[in-house]
């Protein structure tokens, strides 16, 4: 039995020596990557950028059409009622950003100034069709007859719906970075600082109506207009965080990367009106309803998280001077920046919506030593 196990332990020890000696199965320790602190003169960097960007934070529903049919089988009848909600489609519109960048000497270290501004409106329309009702979404203003008598012959749908929505948006951002070199390929940008944001968005809705008299002598025309408007504005300042990323490609080529972050505290003031008017054309004789509420303006915290990616080429001119072009994409949100319903002002809940922004942008970027 002793025999049988020295003969084992011997044959394990000879297939193990064997093992560690073939050349296969070497244990191969990875190449290292040096990584360093780059050092640089003291340098400028002016960029601006062109942005197509679309506002993409819910489409703003301002009016309503509604059919009913009535179908008879034998004894039973059907009726079905139809509704379709118009709305104002958001599409991409140009906005603009602008910074400037102080590399400090020596160690890698730059102090960057950012401002971006972007401005959007669109507009939808939709005219009665017969057989069909044309009716508000707003609650307070659904059709003409919510105006005070007189109303007649004013009937229950509107003639005519229009919808708008405008978004003015404006950022700064002051941060402070650290490049770091990550061999000869890829350098990383640790940045941090604070950010700055203005969201400001508006929401309108305008309907028309007109019905004749004909009862009267001579026949009079009512006319019956209404408008609705909800405007929610944000104001915060932040701390700010992010990475930049470089992959150098070769032949002046680079990909260039971002991902950020901001959490903003402010003020987020709300506010909604509408009013129904209704004329009588002949005396000129109006009666005005009208309505208005204001949400208590409320501190509240917006966190933010942007990214961006793009393909960078740079020419340079001399050993001081280059100029840079960059084609990429970005998205930007804003998370509970805003509350765009009518109902959150008779709710017991707000309806919070985020702002998103998000398309291609073209950089050019001029370094200066």
């Amino acid at each position: 039995m002793i025999k049988k196990v020295s003969l084992a332990l011997a044959a394990l020890g000879l297939s193990a020596s064997a093992y560690a000696g073939h050349p296969a199965e070497d244990v191969m320790l990875p190449p290292t990557v040096n990584v360093t602190i780059p050092q640089q003169q003291g340098s400028w960097n002016v960029g601006v950028e062109a942005l197509y960007w679309q506002v993409a934070n819910g489409d703003f529903h301002y009016g309503v059409t509604s059919s009913t049919t009535t179908a008879t089988n034998g004894n039973a009848d059907l009726t079905h009622n139809s509704l379709r909600t118009h709305s104002v489609d958001t599409e991409h519109n140009w906005g603009v950003r602008g910074d400037i960048t102080y590399h400090f000497p020596g160690n890698g270290r730059d102090v960057q100034l950012i401002y971006t501004h972007l401005h959007d409106n669109e507009s939808d329309s939709k005219n009665l069709i017969d057989g069909t009702d044309l009716n508000a979404i707003d609650f307070d203003i659904d059709n003409p007859q919510d105006a005070n008598p007189p109303t007649n012959p004013l009937t229950n749908t509107w003639d005519t719906a229009r919808g708008r929505s405008d978004n003015d948006y404006d950022s700064i951002d002051l941060v402070f970075g650290q490049k770091m070199d990550f061999g000869q390929k890829v350098t990383l940008r640790a940045f941090g600082g604070l950010k700055y944001a203005d969201i400001d968005m508006s929401d309108k809705a305008n309907f028309t109506a007109e019905a004749t008299d004909f009862a009267s002598d001579p026949d009079v025309v009512w006319t019956a207009r209404a408008e609705s408007r909800i405007a929610s504005d944000f104001e915060g300042l932040g701390p700010r965080a992010g990475m930049d990323a470089t992959v150098r490609l070769g032949g002046n080529f680079a990909v260039m990367g971002t991902i950020a972050g901001s959490l903003l505290v402010g003020d987020r003031d709300q506010k909604w009106d509408n009013f129904v008017t209704v004329v009588n054309t002949s005396d000129d004789s109006s009666d005005t309803v009208s309505n208005s509420a204001r949400l208590s303006e409320n501190t509240i915290v917006v966190p933010e998280m942007d990214a961006r990616i793009g393909l960078n080429y740079t020419h340079a001119f001399s050993p001081d001077t280059s100029l840079g072009l960059e084609i990429g994409y970005e998205v930007t949100n804003y998370w509970n920046a805003k509350d765009n319903s009518f109902v959150s002002f008779t709710d017991t809940m707000s309806h919070d919506n985020d702002f998103a922004l998000h398309g291609p942008y073209l950089r050019v970027e001029l370094n200066l030593a």
